[in-house]
């Protein structure tokens, strides 16, 4: 699947705003989505009541809709503590077959130590730890967008 020249420039472009929109807002993007996924499906349950569709699976859409609007973060933040205890266990799993293995080499500690680090900070400081996260992808964003923009600029139109 060939992409056209002006697409590519057009995905390069989101690209470039996406990651710049996660740098500035951070961890605030998360309740953008939040916010925007509840309203939705709000708006799509309404328009199955409104309509001649299903009203049941309508009012299943607006009712989940407002659960995430006002208890998303409540959400995300339990899933944020689970994933931090997960990896604090899998790091301590890695050490541990590390150690019985006796035979690894010390590089092979690397990895479950900055899972157990990575598990550490979520759990002590999720809001801080994901706002770097987000900023980190936000950089790889415009990095990427700037590189197939310039891909895409020096292409032959296609």
């Amino acid at each position: 699947m060939n992409i056209s020249k002006r697409d590519s420039i057009i995905i390069a472009l989101m690209s470039i705003v996406v990651g710049i929109l996660f740098i500035i807002l951070k961890s605030d993007v998360i309740g953008i989505a939040m916010t925007v996924l509840g309203v939705l499906l709000i708006v799509n349950g309404i328009i199955h009541l409104v309509g001649d569709t299903d009203k049941v699976y309508g009012i299943i859409l607006i009712c989940v809709g407002a659960l995430i609007i006002v208890a998303g973060w409540l959400i995300a933040t339990i899933v944020l503590y689970i994933i931090a205890v997960l990896f604090i266990i899998y790091g301590a799993l890695m050490i541990y077959a590390f150690f019985k293995a006796g035979h690894a080499s010390i590089i092979n500690l690397i990895a479950p130590i900055l899972m157990i680090v990575a598990g550490v900070l979520l759990f002590l400081n999720q809001k801080g730890t994901v706002d770097w996260v987000f900023i980190v992808e936000g950089i790889i964003l415009v990095i990427e967008g700037a590189i197939n923009l310039v891909a895409a600029l020096v292409t032959k139109n296609q």
